[in-house]
């Protein structure tokens, strides 16, 4: 399942075959990524979060995005950025 982006933070979870079935193991963690600066930024995907983010918000594009969406879009870019071995 994909991270689904809830405002400061994101709803994730793994799935995994074990000798007795199957286990789903989920959670909410809290990163702040709607609203923390650049300079704040802990790692290379929040830094690429909250540039993608910032782009996105811009005049340019934000009139095509509601802030969920935007987030979303934020988390799904992100995401795959760094399923490509391209951030740590």
């Amino acid at each position: 399942m994909k991270n689904i982006r809830k405002g400061p933070g994101y709803r994730w979870s793994h799935h995994h075959k074990t000798g007795m079935g199957e286990q789903t193991v989920s959670g909410y963690s809290i990163d702040n990524l709607d609203s923390k600066k650049y300079t704040e930024a802990n790692s290379s995907y929040e830094k690429a979060f909250i540039i993608i983010r910032e782009i996105l918000s811009s005049d340019e594009y934000s009139k095509n995005f509601e802030e969920i969406q935007l987030l979303q879009a934020c988390q799904d870019i992100s995401d795959e950025i760094r399923s490509r071995r391209l951030l740590s």
